[in-house]
């Protein structure tokens, strides 16, 4: 093969070489177009997500300072942990005595609300009955009075969810200040058994 015939095929074969370069350059810089463009809108999402829970939180925070300064307080002194005992022990409705030393009954609503504004936001409040709603958790006494309100979790949390996302967790966790008569709380099987919450035995509930 003469001299010219070899330059040509080495052309030939550096062309093709330079055309796959450029074939799989293309195709990497569409596949990180069709990245960014993915994480583009999953930060888009991420964020409407955060801006709708932090309006919430900040909702919370603002309903449950303005209530425990007037309706809604823990009963953290002996007296009122006692009383509420008590009338929890010995009902008015004559149905004879029951458990002892309990603070409270705790337990979920779905709270149903109207589209959250902008509606973007609407997906993550759906319920399973296609609503729009959010979580309250809430501890009540012998009256039913609050005495723990937390409001704002997404519908999509369920009781146990909810739970354990709120600072009820903080309040079992300190029974010296929260529990003065050593008492607990009471409520169904979406929560866990611990030394201050008494849940049913499994399969009990009826």
């Amino acid at each position: 093969m003469s001299e010219s015939n070899n330059r040509n095929a080495l052309l030939h074969q550096y062309r093709l070489y330079i055309e796959q370069e450029e074939n799989a350059l293309e195709m990497n810089l569409l596949e990180l177009q069709r990245l960014n463009e993915e994480s583009t809108l999953f930060l888009k999402r991420t964020l409407e997500r955060l801006r709708a829970e932090g309006a919430l939180v900040q909702s919370h925070f603002a309903i449950k300072g303005l209530l425990s300064s007037t309706t809604i307080q823990w009963p953290t002194t002996y007296d009122r942990a006692s009383e509420i005992a008590i009338a929890f022990q010995y009902p008015l409705s004559n149905l004879g005595r029951r458990f002892d030393k309990i603070v409270g009954a705790i337990d979920g609503k779905n709270c149903i609300i109207r589209m959250p504004s902008p509606p973007e936001y609407g997906a993550f409040f759906r319920d399973r009955n296609n609503r729009y709603s959010v979580k309250l958790t809430a501890v009540c006494d012998y009256d039913c009075r609050f005495i723990y309100v937390r409001v704002g979790d997404s519908e999509r949390s369920d009781d146990a969810a909810a739970f354990n996302s709120c600072d009820i967790i903080e309040i079992l966790g300190n029974p010296r200040r929260y529990f003065p008569t050593d008492g607990y709380l009471v409520g169904d099987s979406a929560y866990p058994l611990s030394r201050h919450l008494i849940v049913p035995y499994p399969n009990s509930e009826s």
